[in-house]
This record gives C-alpha cells, structure tokens and sequence, in this order.
C-alpha cells in the first residue's frame, strides 16, 4: 500500500513526468500569482488531503505491523485492528464526503471567488435617485476649489438642469431660492444666481458677516474703498467679492452632489419641499463654513417640524450634518445645550444652533421664534 499510494504522490508532485495521455494529477503550485482566495483555499485543501491520506496509511501500515509483532497478545492485536479501522474509516469518510457532494451537485465542490463588482456612483441608485454624473470625491478641497477641469461647473450646470426642466421626465421643481439675495449685489448673492456663476466656470460672489444690501466695504478710517476698472474708471467695493477675499473660493463638489440628489427626490416627491435660501451669499458668522462654499441654509416648504425632521434626517444620513439653527425671542424655560443670548433689533434672543429634535420640536415653531432654518455643513 506504501508503495501503491507513494508512487501516486510521486507523480503528483513531478509535473514532468506526467504523459499528456494521462489525467492532471500533480499537486498544485503556490505561486506569486496565486492572488484568488478560492484558489489558494482550493490548492490548501487538495494538500491537506494528500497529507491527510499519507497519514492514514501511516497508520494502517502502523497497524499492520504492530498486529504481525504480537500474533499472541489478543489484547495488541485488538488495539492494531482498531487503529486500521479508524484509519481505514479515515480515507473513507475523506473520499466519500467528496464523492457524496459531487453527486448532489458538482458546484459544491468548486469554490469559486464571490463577484464582488466596484461599486460606481455613475450607476448606483441612492434612495432612487440614479446619479449620473459621475464620482465625486467626499473630501473635496474647500476654500481654494480649482475650477480647471470643469467638475464643479458640470455639476452646478446639472443641478440647474434639473431645476428648470426637471429630471427624468418629472416636474421641474427648483430647490434654489431665486429671488435677490440679502447681500450686494443682490441680485447675483442669491443661490439660484450663484450655483448659474459656478455652472459658467465663473467663481460666486462670496460675502461677509458685514454684508447687508448695498454695503460699501470701508477702510480703517472709514473711506470707502475703489478699485480701478481696465476702461480706467473707478468702481466702489462691496462686502461681496466673487471668490470671496482670496478670489479661489466656490462651491464644494459634494455641496453640488448632495442638493442634486435632493432635488431629485423633492421632484420625485420622496423628500418634502425645501428651498436653499442661502450659500456664498448671505450675512453669517465670520467663520462660517458659507464663506468656504461648504455650507447651505434650507427652510421647509410648510415650515412644520415633521417635515424639518425628515429633511434633518435624509441630510445627516451620511450627506451632510444638518443642525436646527433659529431665533428664540421668548424665555426659556431652563438652559439648553447650543442655545446662547444675543441680542438684535427686535430685543434680546436666544440663538440655538442644536440637533436636539426636542429643542427644535418645543421652541424653533412657536410665534417666539425667527429665522428658523436647517443649517448644513457638507
């Protein structure tokens, strides 16, 4: 048997010496190629019973040999026949699993790798909305957005596409506030107008917590500050530049992506109807992530809070962090977390910036409350 079984590895192992006119029965070789997890597993599997039929045998000849060294000891001789059976009942259950398997259906026997296919965004369905405009990287750069290339003005040029024809056959409905903005000039500060400058490669005009309307920016001393045109004439800065303070400023990539993907959904009437009211252009705090191009202010057509929640929710699951940002003129009943005293022109406020839907749900929609909207950082 040693030699029966000895020479059947033998050959396995020596490739050379198999004649063409004989089944492949060489063991297999791990190579540096052997990248497949399924064929290193099957290689590992066809060496383990090779080892594991040279051991059997092993001890079958083991056995074999101890029960001819005490012919008289009955007790020897019972202790080798068992260890020849189990051996024996070894190979057995080795080929006759195999055999069983192959018999029910050949595949159970052929491992094969799973077809784990890269997911590409050009045709991956979020939420029903099939994007098809291609990757956009969730770490795009803000602040000094390049426009070489032209991927952030395709990508406003396809949220305004969608907003004046509608998208996949649905009604055009535009998310982007049209009206002039709050901030000069005001009619190009509103979000329609900007997301209309970045889808012409140009960069949108970017304003200040100073900005309001037709605000003159002024030096140290109060002079108002001009710059001289290329026809030779003088024209007055405002707050509002184009680029903001740097000139490189514009909309993020994954802003545009996102508000694509809601819009979308509002025409499809999946998500309820919002309204960007505020981007680049707007009066904010001076570190506001608006003046990055970053940021979007969003109110809820019908303005209550089950529709609010719904937009928080869609935003926060993994396309933006959405807070509930709003004016609170009355007294509150005890201190609440994000939620701080200012004061303006209609008397002292408390201003919450909070993503506790309890705060929003008891003091955002109430006649005590003003310039209630969700604040999005993408």
């Amino acid at each position: 048997m040693v030699m029966v079984f000895g020479s059947v590895l033998f050959v396995h192992a020596q490739t050379s010496t198999v004649p063409s006119s004989t089944p492949d029965l060489q063991l297999p070789e791990f190579t540096h190629e052997s990248s497949s997890i399924a064929s290193m597993i099957n290689k590992i599997y066809i060496y383990a019973l090779s080892i594991a039929g040279v051991l059997a045998i092993v001890m079958i000849v083991y056995g074999g040999i101890s029960y001819a060294l005490d012919p008289g000891n009955a007790a020897k001789q019972g202790e080798a026949k068992e260890i020849m059976q189990s051996a024996i009942w070894g190979i057995v259950l080795l080929a006759g699993a195999y055999v069983i398997l192959k018999t029910i259906n050949p595949d159970l026997v052929q491992l094969k790798d799973l077809p784990l296919d890269k997911i590409q965004l050009s045709t991956l369905d979020l939420g029903g909305v099939p994007t098809d405009i291609g990757y956009v990287s969730q770490q795009d750069p803000v602040g000094t957005n390049n426009l070489a290339g032209g991927t952030i003005s395709s990508l406003a040029k396809t949220l305004l596409d969608d907003c004046n024809k509608g998208y996949n056959g649905s009604r055009a409905i535009c998310v982007l506030q049209t009206n002039n903005g709050s901030c000069f000039p005001q009619d190009k500060t509103n979000p329609y107008s900007i997301v209309q400058q970045v889808s012409n490669s140009q960069f949108p005009w970017v304003c200040s917590a100073r900005c309001r309307g037709n605000n003159p920016a002024k030096d140290s001393s109060g002079h108002v500050l001009t710059k001289k045109m290329s026809d030779g004439t003088e024209q007055v800065v405002y707050e509002c530049t184009a680029g903001g303070p740097s000139g490189t400023v514009t909309l993020s990539q994954n802003l545009l992506q996102k508000l694509i993907e809601a819009q979308r959904l509002v025409q499809q009437g999946t998500l309820p109807k919002f309204t960007v009211t505020s981007l680049t252009g707007g009066s904010h705090a001076p570190s506001s992530n608006h003046y990055l191009g970053q940021s979007a202010d969003v109110t809820a057509e019908t303005g209550t809070f089950t529709d609010y929640k719904k937009i928080s929710d869609y935003f926060n699951n993994g396309r933006a962090d959405a807070y509930y940002e709003f004016k609170y003129y009355g007294a509150l009943s005890h201190s609440l977390a994000g939620c701080s005293p200012s004061s303006d022109s209609r008397g002292p406020y408390y201003n919450c910036y909070t993503k506790n839907e309890k705060t929003a749900q008891d003091y955002m929609f109430t006649s005590d409350s003003g310039n209630q909207h969700l604040h999005m950082n993408f």
